[in-house]
């Protein structure tokens, strides 16, 4: 009795091709992230408005923020805002760059000392130069946390009307400075 088997259809087994399924979705999902990551260019909601306050502590007898600092003075002046630290190792990183920055004619420079002890920030000053017109210490973080900083350093520019027109978090390098930074303060 030689019988040919019927041929039965396979079922296919769904109950092990929907995790599969699940698992490349979210694979690609994943690398189309991080493919658009665009981490330099983080919103700010003060991109166009006139920024929030500093009201901070002084750092040792440098000279220190006002309120008028961040007042348009002449029409003229472009203001960079950096929160650093002395802890901060990306901090030391951009200092050539601050440095830089702060030779530039009609271009002021405002550091904010973020949750920082006093000594420590002007031992670093001391050591990689004051690139920075004005100081002041931010001990809690209550300033960063007003202007929305997600960390140090983090670097705001004023323009000449007093308004916010850019925001970079992380470290100022040579290269963000020259395709990005520099054609902001001219």
């Amino acid at each position: 009795m030689n019988r040919k088997k019927a041929a039965i259809p396979k079922m296919i087994n769904w109950i092990k091709i929907i995790p599969l399924t699940i698992f490349l979705l979210l694979i690609t999902l994943a690398l189309a992230a991080l493919k658009n990551d665009d981490s330099d260019n983080m919103p700010s909601t003060y991109i166009g408005k006139k920024p929030p306050p500093l009201i901070l502590n002084p750092l040792g007898k440098l000279p220190r923020v006002t309120e008028e600092d961040l007042q348009p003075m002449d029409g003229k002046q472009i203001t960079l805002i950096n929160f650093w630290a002395s802890w901060c190792p990306p901090c030391r990183a951009e200092h050539p760059q601050l440095d830089k920055i702060s030779l530039i004619e009609n271009v002021k420079i405002i550091g904010v000392n973020y949750k920082d002890k006093e000594l420590s920030a002007l031992n670093f000053l001391t050591k990689y130069g004051n690139p920075f017109s004005k100081l002041g210490r931010d001990p809690n973080g209550r300033n960063a946390l007003e202007w929305g900083v997600y960390g140090v350093p983090e670097t705001f520019i004023m323009d000449q009307g007093g308004k916010i027109i850019f925001r970079h978090p992380g470290p100022i390098t040579e290269d963000i400075y020259k395709k990005t930074i520099k054609g902001l303060l001219h």
